[in-house]
């Protein structure tokens, strides 16, 4: 087949959006696909993937290393019509996969899914007075494709509130990197300056919506206690300077965007993901956790109660700081939780394949002609 993906958020950001499309992509590629990618910004080369950058900008007060999709239907037409692709994929659409809709809908077979609780992220960005603007988008753009997607059940529920049904497209993980394996004798020194005290990690974006401040009052509290610890950030953002000066003076590390293979590491040798934040949709790191058998401490939302598996300690999102450190003192108190079964990116990726399938041959079989696939 010929899938092109339309996406707001591509490489080289990095987050949990980020993380599923490239795999996706990987296995559509590997499954002898070709994939045509239009986004604001591009990656390193993926094997039968073209990939198309689009007209962006940055907007300074939302994140000022990411560039926005600009709503320029002809910016999406032009290259989709040399590429001539069996289905186009839309995904989590504001206003440039919401133009890209609009523009496209009668034109070829589509499917458009739904990656984050965007009304949600509204507050943390000081964006509240939009929410009546972006339901509506969200009921015109998710109403018009042939398949709308959503990638847990809590997303379903989102769609369902604007009046859109939609299929479910399960989290994956890549079983590849994230598995059981002995725990390391010695802590990566990147992790962490002070081995000799356990180590609560955070794993993704620093960003408003994370709800990460609120860890400082909750390590504040532990440090006096009988059971303190150290926390590592494992990521980037934009709010990584402000998060830096108010975890001054407490035992904390910034360890950055990592690899991979590091992530793996730090989920085997640190002892507690930490995970606040009120705005997930899945939250695939506790995925990735549970699948090294790493304990988890987290907020407890509806999105992530569909996620979690054993070994996950959730925490009323009211709590005080003395009742988040209490629950990590008794997680670090426990024995670590066997590995998890998850499902691997290959699997979910096989059922994606079989959706596109679908929706290709739901108004017409495949057109003759490939059109004209030069300056891709």
């Amino acid at each position: 087949m010929r899938i092109a993906l339309v996406t707001e958020t591509w490489l080289p950001s990095i987050d949990g959006v980020v993380t599923r499309l490239h795999h996706t992509v990987r296995q559509l590629s590997a499954a002898g696909h070709d994939v045509l990618v239009l986004a604001p910004s591009t990656g390193t080369p993926i094997a039968r993937t073209r990939q198309r950058e689009l007209p962006g900008m940055i907007l300074p007060f939302v994140d000022r290393s990411r560039r926005i999709g600009l709503p320029l239907p002809w910016s999406v037409t032009e290259p989709l019509d040399r590429f001539d692709p069996d289905v186009v994929h839309v995904v989590n659409p504001v206003l440039m996969g919401w133009a890209a809709l609009r523009s496209i809908a009668d034109r070829h077979s589509t499917v458009v899914s739904l990656h984050t609780d965007l009304e949600a992220y509204l507050s943390g960005y000081h964006l509240r007075a939009l929410r009546s603007t972006l339901r509506a988008l969200m009921r015109s753009a998710y109403g018009q494709a042939d398949l709308a997607l959503a990638t847990s059940p809590y997303g379903q529920q989102r769609l369902l509130a604007v009046g859109v049904n939609s299929k479910l497209w399960p989290p994956g993980v890549d079983t590849d990197v994230f598995n059981h394996r002995p725990r390391p004798i010695a802590t990566p020194t990147w992790l962490t300056d002070e081995p000799e005290l356990s180590t609560a990690i955070y794993v993704g974006r620093l960003g408003p919506e994370k709800n990460l401040e609120m860890l400082a009052p909750v390590l504040g509290s532990a440090r006096g206690g009988l059971r303190p610890w150290h926390l590592t950030f494992i990521g980037d953002g934009p709010e990584r300077g402000r998060l830096e000066r108010r975890f001054a003076g407490l035992p904390v590390t910034f360890a950055g965007a990592r690899s991979v293979a590091d992530v793996a590491a730090a989920y085997h040798a640190a002892d507690v993901l930490l995970m606040p934040s009120l705005t997930e949709t899945v939250g695939l790191v506790l995925l990735e956790a549970a699948a090294c058998g790493m304990p988890v401490v987290a907020a407890d939302t509806p999105a992530v109660r569909h996620t979690v598996q054993r070994g996950a300690l959730l925490i009323p999102p009211n709590a005080t700081p003395d009742r988040w450190a209490a629950a990590i003192a008794e997680t670090l108190d426990r024995p670590r939780p066997e590995p998890a079964k998850v499902t691997s990116w290959r699997e979910v990726t096989a059922e994606l394949i079989e959706a596109y399938r679908w929706v290709a041959e739901l108004r017409w079989p495949r057109r003759p002609g490939r059109g004209d696939t030069q300056g891709l």
